[in-house]
């Protein structure tokens, strides 16, 4: 039993509490789309569906870009690079490499036994705190201010309600 009642398995039944307070804005966007793009779809009678749904869910989304515009997975990766991070959130994430979620995307989209379906992309878990030893690893000697120190996750948290950019 968790002391906390914090759920650490996930399935593509799951939903985030994306109505909360204080639920980032932008995950909370991509939340009410697919929900919605669900709810239209479910709506249709099966026999005058024009179209087949899947949806595919991916973590945190690494690997090379094609664009040097702002993405969210990027950020991470930026912030601990510039030194914007003087110490790292206690913080998992899933993850998963760019290359794998066209390929998932496109099964998903080639298989009919898709439809209908949400699909979990994730090749597994990492702390924030190993991906700044990676960093640190491969760019501290060029120079870069990597810092690898963890902060507990209630500091973070009070200091987001200063800098919205803090918010986990």
């Amino acid at each position: 039993m968790d002391p906390f009642n914090v759920k650490t398995c996930f399935t593509e039944e799951d939903w985030p509490d994306y109505m909360k307070k204080g639920y980032p804005s932008y995950n909370k966007s991509k939340c009410i789309a697919e929900k919605s793009a669900w709810e239209f779809y479910e709506s249709l009678n099966p026999d005058e569906r024009r179209f087949k749904m899947s949806t595919v869910l991916p973590g945190v989304i690494f690997g090379p870009t094609l664009t040097k515009c702002f993405f969210t997975s990027g950020s991470y990766i930026t912030q601990i690079m510039k030194g914007e991070l003087s110490s790292i959130p206690h913080l998992a994430m899933g993850i998963v490499d760019v290359r794998d979620v066209s390929k998932a995307q496109i099964t998903a989209l080639l298989t009919p036994e898709a439809d209908g379906n949400r699909y979990i992309c994730s090749e597994g878990e990492i702390w924030l705190k190993d991906i700044a030893q990676i960093l640190k690893d491969k760019y501290g000697k060029e120079g870069y201010k990597i810092s690898t120190s963890t902060v507990c996750n209630c500091l973070v948290k009070t200091m987001a309600l200063f800098n919205s950019k803090l918010k986990i």
